[in-house]
């Protein structure tokens, strides 16, 4: 099977672990809830030009439901390629506790499976 060759470096990091925000969901439910927004820096490895279709955003091991991205950008060979969640309905939201990892699935065009990557995840202690 084949995976592209693509790296990765999702913004923010804090001591190496990927870090969502802790924030109430809203006056009438006391729930705290985690708000995971990235921006992400996608290099190509691969020797000639690959469409990124999507991004699957999923939490093993946990009941959170994953979510699909859309991204259908290009990306040129040895390029970089920097994608955002570019709207606040694009944030990834779960209950607290949060779950302690996070999966970065990236299925591109002509390409059996996707090039996976896991980080952990923690709430940002940065104000």
């Amino acid at each position: 099977m084949r995976v592209p060759k693509l790296s990765v470096r999702p913004e923010p990091l804090e001591s190496g672990k990927l870090v969502y925000l802790a924030t109430p969901q809203g006056t009438s439910e006391p729930v705290t809830h985690g708000r995971l927004s990235m921006r992400i820096d996608i290099r190509n490895n691969e020797s000639t030009t690959i469409g990124l279709r999507s991004l699957d955003v999923s939490f093993p091991g946990t009941g959170v439901a994953a979510e699909t991205k859309a991204i259908g950008k290009d990306i040129a060979s040895g390029a970089t390629l920097r994608w955002w969640f570019g709207q606040a309905g694009d944030d990834v939201l779960f209950k607290l506790p949060g779950p302690m990892g996070v999966k970065l699935a990236f299925h591109c065009e002509g390409f059996d499976k996707s090039r996976d990557f896991s980080f952990p995840l923690a709430a940002s202690v940065k104000r």
